[in-house]
């Protein structure tokens, strides 16, 4: 199911933590709401950052219901934010004898966008995991390997970050990767077997 930006049913809630004032905390004014609205709204038109009603935007409420001030973003018909439009993960595992297993698994997911601040994406991103396990009474040796394709992949984005000093701190796009490939062993014991 696609899922805009624009759909009516998101909401995001920023509030204040009146008790952390009291502890000298110095936190932001009173609570606000981003909604969107339409033009068919009830709370009345919204228009977007040319005039024009019936354009789609994004509006700050404050608690009281009284508007900030209109931010303009369009996002009509654009998914959401950190949400691919599909998503799989497929296991297999093989009992190989009494005391050893083996798994194997594929998940993947859609291209998605980062953040609602800019256009920047997550590509699309397949991976394949895999594990042995032996077990013996209480003890367990658990070999695995996650990322086994070392799929390069991005989990967090900033379309406007300029943090680097070689290049006068020009804006530029930061990303956060996911895990490379990352292998290992695992061992357990159960106490009271």
């Amino acid at each position: 199911a696609h899922t805009s930006a624009g759909d009516e049913s998101v909401r995001v809630l920023r509030a204040d933590n009146a008790a952390g004032r009291d502890r000298g905390a110095n936190l932001p004014g009173p609570a606000e709401s981003v909604r969107v609205l339409r033009a068919d709204d009830a709370a009345g038109g919204a228009r977007g950052t040319d005039g024009a009603a019936g354009a789609e935007s994004v509006r700050v409420l404050r608690a009281d219901g009284a508007a900030r001030r209109d931010l303009g973003t369009r996002l009509s018909g654009r998914d959401q934010p950190q949400a691919p439009a599909w998503q799989y993960r497929v296991n297999a595992s093989w009992k190989l004898s009494t005391n050893l297993m083996a798994s194997i698994e594929t998940t993947g997911r859609d291209a998605f966008y980062l953040s609602d601040r800019h256009d920047l994406q997550s590509p699309k991103a397949e991976m394949l995991n895999a594990n042995i396990l032996w077990a013996n009474g209480a003890w367990s040796l658990n070999v695995w390997g996650r990322n086994l394709s070392d799929e390069l992949t991005v989990t967090r984005g900033f379309g406007t970050f300029g943090n680097d000093p070689r290049k006068e701190y020009a804006l530029e796009p930061y990303y956060q990767f996911g895990e490379p490939r990352t292998v290992g062993a695992t061992v357990s014991y159960r106490f009271g077997e």
